[in-house]
């Protein structure tokens, strides 16, 4: 997707040093002011991370200045993409007197982990962190409540609250909310969370069913071009990657783990044929662009066993390196994360890890009952003790489940790339999702000490493209199963030749 804000910059950079001045009347002008110089404040605690002060800003500049409606910021998993929804609503609530705002997203999954950050009733309140509303504007932050649109809840809430949160199906599927939403709301704001999914066919006709209504549209994602060769049809205002993120200490870093490939040799079991593939005979390409159907494939019985032998070096590794609480407990306990082939592998993986290697495992597909995957939501509620050990899944989560404690990523897939068609950058949507769960910090804002996570990935994969492309450190020589970790082959963490944007 086209970074559409190069040509901005400078005016932008010049706006912002020069006080912020907007075409706003008087009484607007001042309090859009008051609000910029809030979040300026070193007295706003705790700080916004640099790219969230930027995007609340750039949103606002090219929504006054540039009069530019259709906007998308382009964020790293972990990189506090709902601070920046909260402070974009926050704005518009102060200077405009607007009190409409509808999220759109993709999945029950994110839906979840909007519903802890929107929610007053919520211990992770956005507002109760971030101090957006201050001095006389504080009596807004009474006014909001959040309503939720699920299957079976009475729609009349939509017209009373103003954030309105919607899986996308229940708003297109269930057409009294789409109906309610398009005669009685007026103008709203919308925030499109996870916006690579706007092309859905469904995603996009609905978009554009709300155009008329919509005062200003922002579209928040790490990863915005499809392996379809789609992006969202709107502007993409800022870039704030990986790498990045890295430097800034906001992410943690990634070191890769790979066994020897004569020592363990990977391969698939057909299971429509009976025959036993090389991981380069399986299909990935045919399997990632769905023409052909994953589920006839599953690891074969013994590499299976040897790379979760790896894994659980890698887990018991984890476990040594977390810090001891005042009560002599961890601070917090380590996760392992498998991404599975189809949902028989996931299965089949899941039984090993429980009655082999007896670790307490969850398992999470298209096919678990509604209470598993509840379960897996509530995992990053019990960073210290969350009762179980792994997570299996395939591709189901991949976006918006956030869990801090994954430490462990094992891989039995293949991912793909493709290439920008104005960078000529490889990019990866199911890659850079995927390794996104184990990104988020335990504690973000401890600048001084590097989090990481280990991940386990077979040589014959070829994903050398992804670790160069997500800045990843490579563990020192092959990591097979009879072997401990050695700490001195764990690198020391490299400085990124990356010049920081000061605005």
């Amino acid at each position: 997707m086209k970074y559409a804000f190069k040509e901005h910059e400078k005016n932008f950079v010049e706006w912002c040093n020069e006080g912020y001045n907007l075409p706003l009347g008087n009484l607007q002008q001042t309090k859009a002011k008051e609000f910029l110089k809030n979040i300026d404040d070193p007295n706003f605690v705790p700080p916004l991370y640099h790219h969230q002060a930027e995007s609340v800003k750039r949103v606002i500049y090219c929504y006054e200045v540039l009069g530019r409606k259709d906007l998308l910021i382009e964020v790293v998993t972990g990189g506090g993409k709902s601070v920046i929804i909260a402070g974009v609503i926050a704005y518009l609530m102060i200077v405009h007197d607007i009190h409409k705002f509808l999220i759109l997203v993709p999945n029950t999954i994110v839906r979840a982990r909007l519903k802890d950050e929107f929610g007053p009733e919520s211990t992770t309140f956005v507002y109760n962190t971030f101090p957006f509303f201050y001095n006389g504007t504080t009596d807004l932050l009474q006014r909001i409540s959040l309503h939720i649109m699920r299957q079976r809840t009475d729609p009349v809430g939509i017209r009373s609250a103003p954030i309105i949160l919607g899986n996308v199906h229940q708003v297109y599927e269930g057409r009294v909310n789409l109906e309610i939403i398009q005669k009685n709301l007026g103008s709203l704001v919308i925030f499109n969370d996870e916006a690579h999914n706007t092309k859905a066919e469904n995603y996009n006709e609905l978009l554009n069913k709300l155009k008329p209504q919509r005062i200003v549209r922002l579209d928040t994602t790490a990863t915005p071009d499809r392996l379809d060769g789609l992006h969202p049809d709107s502007e993409k205002i800022l870039e704030y990657g990986i790498r990045q993120a890295m430097l800034d200490r906001i992410i943690k870093r990634i070191i890769v783990c790979k066994p020897d490939v004569e020592k363990v040799k990977l391969t698939y079991k057909d299971t429509e044929t009976g025959e036993e593939l090389k991981a380069e005979e399986v299909p990935w390409e045919e399997i990632e662009h769905r023409k052909i159907r994953p589920t006839r494939f599953i690891t074969s019985e013994k590499p299976m066993r040897q790379q979760i032998a790896i894994a659980k070096q890698c887990l018991d590794y984890q476990k040594k390196t977390i810090a001891l609480d005042d009560d002599g407990k961890p601070k917090w306990k380590p996760l392992l994360f498998v991404v599975a082939i189809s949902i028989a592998d996931a299965k089949n993986i899941a039984k090993v890890l429980q009655n082999e290697f007896k670790l307490n495992t969850l398992l999470v597909t298209n096919e678990s009952e509604e209470g598993e995957k509840e379960e897996a939501m509530e995992i990053n509620r019990h960073l210290r003790d969350c009762q179980y050990d792994a997570i299996v899944s395939v591709l189901m989560l991949r976006e918006g489940w956030d869990v801090k404690n994954i430490s462990v990523i094992l891989l039995f897939r293949k991912f793909c790339y493709k290439l920008n068609e104005y960078t000529g950058e490889k990019y990866s949507v199911y890659g850079q999702q995927v390794i996104g769960r184990g990104l988020r910090r335990i504690d973000p804002q401890n600048k001084d000490e590097w989090e990481q996570c280990l991940v386990v990935d077979h040589p014959v994969l070829r994903h050398d493209w992804l670790w160069e492309m997500l800045d990843a450190d490579q563990y020192g020589g092959a990591l097979n199963p009879d072997e401990l970790i050695d700490m001195q082959r764990i690198p020391e963490p490299k400085e990124l030749d990356i010049e920081p944007v000061d605005h």
